[in-house]
């Protein structure tokens, strides 16, 4: 959901525990709950978590972790300051391109709106006047 995704995997063990003084979080933070499967906390996190964080996933890469499905695999790598501040700056860069990409849309001839709003455009929906027998 959009407070976090549960990955699922081998279970992670700790030596000294998960419960931990709750500190704050950041969007994709990784943290490992007492079950030993970690999560990766989305854009309604919790503020403050009480789990040990072993990682984040970098700001340009959380929406392609938040449109995985159940049952995907993700794989995760070391990224540099330096490589994640890249990745964050092409992000940007493509975003203030897109709405330059974006073309008008111009229909081509005239819309009836009378017609439209007589129409059953939705096949089964009938309305409290409609006759509910069987056509033959």
């Amino acid at each position: 959901d959009r407070m976090g995704m549960r990955l699922d995997g081998p279970r992670l063990t700790h030596t000294r525990g998960f419960n931990i003084t709750s500190d704050g979080t950041a969007p994709g933070a990784i943290q490992v709950p007492g079950d030993g499967f970690p999560i990766v906390l989305m854009a309604d996190r919790q503020t403050t978590g009480g789990y040990p964080k072993i990682g984040c996933v970098i700001s340009s890469d959380l929406a392609t972790v938040a449109r995985l499905r159940p049952g995907n695999t993700i794989r995760f790598e070391l990224a540099s300051l330096e490589k994640a501040a890249t990745a964050r700056i092409d992000l940007e860069n493509w975003f203030a391109k897109l709405p330059s990409s974006i073309e008008s849309f111009t229909p081509s001839g005239i819309i009836d709106t009378t017609a439209l709003n007589t129409e059953n455009l939705i096949s089964g929906v009938v309305g409290p006047d409609d006759s509910i027998e069987p056509h033959t």
